[in-house]
């Protein structure tokens, strides 16, 4: 994490070099802006079944030949996934909506009542199916509703044009008539509401070659076209025609996966990532294409396209997308597959070259049981604990309060931490977690495994039994758990654990929570998500249910800073601020203090990244301040 920090901050500072077009349609070649950095970097995919999802029909099915153009959403505690499904020859297609659900969006089983939607005139196809969305890629119903938009052409007809429909669900199987054609040339849309308006990226297949364009409505049925093309087939990798825009919205970022011809290999598609501010200036990632067919696995050695994208909670990716095997082409498309992408290690929190010295852990100390680091501190060794370190520590004599009491801090130094804590007027057992890596690598531990901080406690309380320290309890009665910077990431998915959040008495945030950005205009808005459950127990904490001292520097961030989280946390409580220096020392100046019962917001002056340290140096303070509201 520490290690990394001051590179990736410089980084984002440094444009990245990519096609973008112009407002008269005409390609250039572009900075990205700063925010969209981090998205524009590698994407290490990560197929994750050995073989395809959803395969080809039994003989005599209507999807026994082709099969492509996944929808996916979660639905009721499932993923479901909707496709296009054909029999008959290439030149005699048409295509029929089938459905497979899944608990884990990887094992899927077919409906046993598909197909569960045609066209209903024998001749036109239901291809491409998307549903109506929120901007983060989850589902939006109208009316009880689900909303689902396709393309449809007649194949043997011979003309090529493709038309916009619309139908609606209330259960996702029985379907209504398509509606009237709603706009001409579209193929692959994909629509999110945002505030009133329906915003639309799609296919242009009207003439080679195939582009990328954005459509507006304000029903999801009467729609304007924007005159100039998002994209076209430009970059050196893109052949003849763009297709399939995939769009959503993460940290305040559109993200557009879309695929192409793929020059490097013949008769093979791939796919690309391209990001926007606005959903209208767009900038390919130049590490394109992010996703590439495998030879390895035959049954999508040539084709990877039709794809859906989804983000999960803890900030990963899952993309299902249709293949071909190798020629000659008999299957239009052949399986329908699914790889993950943990997502971008983004720069979480500030940094400063000093800030290494107590944060990075390349290797961290060993002790043996019963070491002092002062006169009265002592410590266990460094224990592993997932793919980080644990390390216990606890003041001698051990009270029986002490021994009751475990204070989980996640992100720094054992000394720097311990040393604090040996100056702390607080009565526990400490734990200092570390982990390698922005809060990303704090955060996903606790995503992927909910019995990880139930663990840490237990081995923690074994730890302490073992030293013969003292104290008589079998368990621990209170549980307070601390962060500084990017640490905040195990405590947020910690917090997602209702009995977990249960479980947790008090939180010393150190300059330590941030969120990614849900708007940038006119104002920064903070993601209110990635807060929810922060703002959960400052609301406990402000009726003294809890306790939950936070405090912050002044230090700007391309996303929301500590500042702004801890605004957006008093706003929702309705709570200001006052003028306070009650801390006060010659690199370490309060400035403001907002407090209501267990909930305290100190804010402190500072911008650089030695400032941003005061608050692991000096985190006995809060600490202390947490002890105050506790009595």
């Amino acid at each position: 994490m520490c290690q990394c920090r001051l590179l990736l901050i410089a980084a984002s500072l440094v444009a990245v070099l990519s096609a973008s077009i112009a407002a008269d349609g005409t390609a250039h070649v572009a900075a990205a802006p700063p925010e969209l950095q981090n998205w524009l970097q590698p994407q290490s995919w990560q197929r994750d079944t050995n073989g395809a999802i959803v395969r080809l029909g039994e003989p005599g099915r209507f999807d026994d030949t082709h099969i492509f153009a996944p929808c996916v959403a979660r639905i009721g505690g499932e993923y479901r996934l909707w496709y296009s499904g054909s029999s008959g020859t290439v030149a005699e297609r048409v295509f029929d909506l089938g459905l497979a659900s899944s608990a884990d969006g990887r094992v899927f089983q077919k409906s046993s009542v598909n197909p569960v939607y045609r066209f209903g005139d024998g001749k036109h196809s239901v291809l491409t199916a998307t549903l109506l969305r929120s901007p983060d890629g989850s589902v939006l119903r109208e009316g009880g509703k689900l909303r689902m938009w396709f393309s449809s052409t007649h194949f043997s007809g011979g003309t090529g044009h493709h038309a916009l429909y619309e139908t609606q669900s209330v259960d996702g199987i029985s379907w209504s008539k398509p509606s009237e054609p709603l706009l001409d040339h579209v193929y692959a849309p994909t629509i999110l509401k945002e505030g009133l308006a329906y915003r639309m990226w799609y296919t242009d297949v009207s003439s080679d070659p195939w582009v990328m364009r954005l459509a507006t409505s304000r029903d999801g049925r009467q729609w304007h076209v924007h005159p100039e093309p998002l994209l076209q087939p430009e970059a050196e990798w893109e052949k003849t025609r763009l297709f399939y825009p995939c769009v959503l919205k993460a940290d305040g970022v559109y993200l557009m996966w879309y695929g192409s011809y793929w020059t490097a290999r013949p008769n093979t598609t791939a796919i690309g990532l391209a990001a926007s501010l606005d959903g209208r200036r767009w900038y390919r990632n130049p590490h394109n294409p992010v996703l590439r067919p495998d030879p390895e696995r035959p049954w999508e050695s040539h084709y990877t396209t039709s794809q859906s994208v989804i983000r999960h909670d803890d900030g990963s990716f899952r993309i299902w997308y249709a293949s071909r095997t190798k020629p000659p082409f008999v299957n239009k498309y052949f399986a329908i597959n699914t790889a993950t992408w943990a997502g971008p290690e983004l720069p979480s929190e500030p940094d400063s070259s000093s800030e290494k010295a107590e944060c990075q852990q390349p290797t961290l100390p060993t002790r043996d049981a019963g070491d002092t680091y002062g006169s009265h501190l002592r410590g266990t060794p460094a224990a592993p604990i997932a793919n980080g370190t644990m390390t216990v520590h606890w003041k001698d004599p051990v009270t029986a309060a002490a021994s009751r009491h475990v204070l989980v801090h996640f992100h720094g130094a054992p000394e720097t931490v311990g040393s604090a804590f040996s100056r702390s007027g607080v009565d526990a057992i400490l734990v200092v977690v570390n982990f390698r890596g922005l809060s990303s690598a704090y955060s996903k531990p606790f995503a992927s495994d909910t019995t990880l901080f139930s663990r840490i406690l237990g081995r923690a309380r074994a730890a302490f039994s073992a030293s013969g320290a003292g104290g008589d309890a079998d368990d621990w009665q209170r549980v307070s758990v601390s962060s500084f910077s990017a640490g905040y990431g195990a405590v947020r998915e910690i917090l997602k654990t209702p009995e977990l959040f249960d479980s947790i008495d008090a939180i010393v945030a150190a300059d330590s929570i941030y969120a990614g950005l849900q708007s940038e205009q006119p104002v920064r808005q903070v993601d209110e998500q990635q807060m929810r459950d922060f703002l959960r127990f400052a609301s406990l904490a402000a009726t003294g249910k809890k306790s939950f001292v936070l405090s912050h520097s002044a230090q700007p961030t391309p996303y929301a800073s500590t500042t702004e989280t801890a605004d957006y946390l008093l706003d929702a409580l309705m709570m200001g601020r006052n003028s306070d220096s009650t801390i006060a020392t010659p690199t370490w100046k309060q400035a403001t203090a907002a407090t209501r019962r267990g909930f305290v917001v100190l804010g402190f002056e500072g911008e650089s990244g030695p400032d941003h340290l005061q608050h692991l140096r000096n985190i006995d303070l809060l600490w202390n301040r947490l002890s105050d509201v506790q009595q």
